[in-house]
């Protein structure tokens, strides 16, 4: 359901001032671009703490240089996969529109902009004409935008796929339909993976489970809060018209993809546990935003489209999670990523690869600890 986006652009954490004020403003409206299912949840309701404690300019301070760095890095090593390995998935730099259509919207993207220009992230703010002349086919109805020139974006089926034929021609074993049930601890080392068929014995293990990580830290004693924001996506094949640039509607959160055959269109966060059923009512509200956005797209190019759902891990203070688990000597983890996951997947690879072979971290490492909300009596 991914949208594809290689975000330098997005160095601002989730948790962020005005985010809670935004979010309760937003919460019990289903047709919002946040939605928190209402229940008696000690998890949830832990997790909202810890969010609500992280949303200060400190922490937005303390991270945001760490997280353009580490996305700039993510999308250039997607540049040396696809030159060095041979693949095609459709990688490009066309940048980052973000659109906006009221007053507020833009000048919050003008200050945004600002601060990325302090970082060293090139930005440019466009007038409605200039929005117009970059978009000719879908002309969409915005005050204006920022152009991110330095984003980039990728098919992500495209990729996942390749690079699966990849791994298995270098001799990687997928165990396809396999639940992983508990992992079994013995002298502070996980010693075998649990599943309904069999047991795997490991040397190293590396958690990686999405949004179903924190069930499976919880299993070795590890305090690893997550929530899992459902997200949905569309995607038009071969449309009438298509975009040139990828886009965000600032005001409505719906991001869209345009790919060589299609446009994917994808928004909302519902926070629902690990439900994964579609809410009719806020895909709705997808394509009724989108069309306030883009008159030109015709409500038959919306009908029966095909609707995808997805879980993102969400970590409450907005970093990933990515780093040896203390209390378990061969345990790493790399998740918590939210909707920077296709952004910062090489980038994560790349650091479990130097915390596995022994390397010495850089100070800022630290603010991706696994460890940093546990209190693991392990």
């Amino acid at each position: 359901i991914n949208c594809g986006y290689l975000t330098p652009s997005h160095f601002i954490p989730l948790a962020a001032p005005g985010v809670v004020a935004k979010g309760l403003r937003w919460m019990f409206d289903r047709k919002s671009p946040l939605y928190i299912k209402p229940r008696a949840n000690r998890e949830l309701i832990k997790w909202l703490w810890d969010f609500y404690r992280s949303s200060n300019s400190a922490h937005v301070e303390r991270t945001q240089a760490y997280l353009l760095d580490l996305n700039l890095q993510s999308r250039d090593l997607y540049q040396q996969i696809a030159a060095e390995e041979k693949l095609e998935f459709q990688f490009n730099r066309k940048g980052l529109l973000i659109l906006a259509q009221t007053k507020k919207g833009l000048e919050e993207e003008r200050h945004l902009s600002e601060v990325a220009n302090r970082l060293g992230l090139k930005t440019r703010m466009l007038s409605r004409k200039e929005v117009r002349q970059l978009e000719p086919d879908l002309l969409p109805d915005v005050l204006g935008a920022c152009f991110y020139p330095e984003d980039g974006h990728i098919h992500p089926a495209d990729f996942m796929g390749q690079m699966k034929n990849l791994l298995a021609q270098s001799g990687v074993n997928f165990h396809w339909g396999t639940a992983v049930q508990d992992l079994k601890i013995q002298d502070s080392r996980v010693v075998s993976i649990e599943t309904a068929s069999k047991s795997f014995l490991c040397d190293e293990v590396l958690l990686a489970a999405g949004s179903w990580s924190a069930y499976l830290a919880r299993k070795v004693g590890l305090d690893m809060p997550l929530q899992g924001g459902k997200g949905y996506s569309m995607t038009l094949s071969n449309p009438p018209k298509n975009l040139r640039h990828p886009a965000i509607l600032t005001e409505k959160k719906i991001a869209m993809t345009p790919f060589t055959n299609g446009l994917r269109i994808g928004g909302t966060m519902e926070f629902a546990g690990l439900d994964t059923s579609i809410n009719t009512t806020r895909v709705e509200a997808i394509k009724a935003g989108t069309q306030a956005f883009f008159p030109e797209i015709r409500d038959e190019w919306l009908d029966d489209v095909k609707i995808d759902r997805g879980l993102r891990p969400v970590s409450p203070d907005g970093m990933p999670y990515i780093g040896r688990v203390s209390s378990i000597h061969n345990l790493t983890v790399a998740s918590g990523h939210a909707m920077l996951g296709m952004s910062m997947g090489p980038i994560s690879g790349k650091l479990i690869a130097e915390v596995l072979s022994g390397q010495k971290m850089p100070d800022q490492f630290e603010l991706l600890n696994p460890n940093r909300f546990s209190r693991s009596k392990v």
